[in-house]
């Protein structure tokens, strides 16, 4: 996944995707380069952390990147999957400074339940990052919406949009309207 550029070189190019991880896991990489030359400035592998300690790793497969208008952040999005034994998915934002790629914050979304939840995309807009996704209910998948304070990592907000009982919605795609 691509952000940035667009064939001016006074943007940030920001590129993420996937590289093994530790014990055949899957590890998101995310690659920042400079506006002017295009040199590569920096690189992060994101990996969700073994908080169960139990030797289990995640993957964690990236599915979206944005940068900021300003070109000061860079916000990565994706699913997680594992942790603490066969658990379910669930889904992953991390923002970068996009000077030097330290990390701005970490955070991982899980509805409630053992159910799994996938990440679509995630914009930043304001001082707020939007994650979009689908998470699962004991009466169907529902598209979600998930905001974090852009300098802080905060949870703002979330929301579903149930459908009714039965009916399967999957995010697939978002954008703002500007």
């Amino acid at each position: 996944f691509v952000s940035g550029g667009n064939g001016d070189p006074s943007q940030v190019l920001a590129i993420t995707g996937e590289t093994p991880g530790i014990n055949g896991s899957v590890d998101t990489v995310t690659v920042a380069f400079h506006p002017g030359t295009l040199d590569q400035i920096w690189d992060r592998v994101y990996s969700t952390p073994d908080v169960c300690d139990d030797g289990y790793y995640t993957n964690d497969m990236p599915a979206d990147i944005q940068v900021d208008s300003s070109k000061n952040y860079i916000a990565v999005t994706g699913t997680t999957i594992g942790g603490c034994g066969p658990e379910p998915a669930d889904i992953f934002t991390v923002v970068y400074d996009a000077d030097d790629g330290t990390p701005v914050f970490e955070q991982v979304y899980s509805s409630a339940g053992e159910t799994d939840d996938t990440a679509i995309g995630v914009r930043i807009i304001d001082t707020s990052v939007v994650v979009g996704g689908t998470i699962s209910t004991p009466t169907g998948t529902q598209p979600v919406a998930v905001a974090y304070g852009l300098a802080t990592g905060n949870l703002l907000w979330t929301s579903a949009a149930y459908a009714e009982a039965g009916r399967n919605v999957s995010a697939k795609a978002m954008e703002r309207h500007p």
